[in-house]
């Protein structure tokens, strides 16, 4: 049974990283619902309590604990890591070294060119930009 790790910014402001990440475990769960889907998202989060899926919970953003997330991703080993605008080249080295497949989520340029730097690149097995459209405004 496949196992799926969703590591989403989330920050006591903000749900955009969250809400996409849970999107997408919720359409993965519809289709594959014998998959192993877990979050590690911040506690002070406003959704923390109400996730649906297993969560670890962690003081900070996934990505100010770099050293925790470590631990999280060794302990939990799971075969798939999804890091949504998050995430540390550490954090992308670990996942690998246990053997799972690494995937990059970026909404904008600056995160975008980030996750394409040679120090995180090499451990990216698919790197998704996002980029919801905009209706053109008319005057």
């Amino acid at each position: 049974m496949p196992k799926i790790l969703f590591i989403p910014v989330s920050s006591e402001t903000g749900v955009g990283e969250y809400q996409r990440s849970l999107n997408i475990a919720e359409s993965l769960h519809a289709k594959f619902s014998h998959w192993e889907i877990g979050f590690v998202i911040n506690r002070h989060a406003p959704y923390a309590p109400s996730c649906p899926f297993p969560c670890i919970l962690v003081d900070k953003s996934p990505t100010k604990v770099k050293r925790e997330l470590n631990s999280i991703i060794r302990a939990e080993s799971p075969d798939v890591v999804v890091f949504d605008a998050s995430g540390r080249a550490g954090n992308f080295r670990v996942a690998k070294e246990t053997g799972a497949k690494v995937i990059f989520i970026s909404q904008h340029a600056k995160k975008t060119a980030r996750g394409l730097k040679a120090n995180r690149i090499r451990y990216i097995d698919k790197h998704i930009v996002v980029q919801p459209p905009f209706p053109l405004l008319s005057n």
